[in-house]
């Protein structure tokens, strides 16, 4: 396997992994994950709403994740998730508003809001890598890297 196809199941598989779980938790917990969203410093109309689309979008993204034809589409959708997961716990994490809510739960229950912030970070610029790796072999014979090439 090369690097860049490691690096490209390697996402995947991580994806997979967080949004999955992340997915599950909150549709199987909707009353609980409902209170959460309610708890966040923005208005109760949002919580509602996001208490819905986050999972949603995030088995969506784990269904696109599955499958060749539209893994690009999952890699891009899990982009913009973390890209807003940063932003949010950064900005929590900086005292941004009035007031801290609750931590979230699984196993990020354990961890402060420095740290979930980097390990965001770490997964946001993972699929930026994923997606640059990705756009390199897109001009190529054969574009799929998790495909071998003729006479590879």
């Amino acid at each position: 396997m090369n690097w860049k196809k490691g690096i490209d199941v390697g996402t995947v598989c991580i994806l997979i992994a967080v949004f999955g779980y992340t997915g599950v938790a909150k549709t199987w917990g909707y009353e609980s994950s409902l209170d959460a969203f309610l708890n966040q410093p923005f208005p109760n109309e949002w919580g509602k709403y996001l208490s819905i689309a986050v999972p949603a979008t995030e088995l969506i993204t784990v269904f696109f994740l599955l499958f060749r034809i539209t893994r690009m589409a999952g890699l891009v959708l899990g982009l913009v998730l973390m890209t807003a997961f940063t932003t949010y716990t950064g900005l929590v994490w900086i005292g941004a508003f009035d007031r801290i809510p609750c931590s979230c739960g699984g196993i990020f229950s354990r961890m402060g809001w420095e740290a979930h912030t980097a390990v965001n970070a770490a997964i946001t610029i993972l699929i930026g890598l994923t997606l640059w790796v990705r756009s390199e072999d897109i001009h190529q014979p054969y574009s799929s890297i998790w495909v071998e090439r003729p006479g590879k």
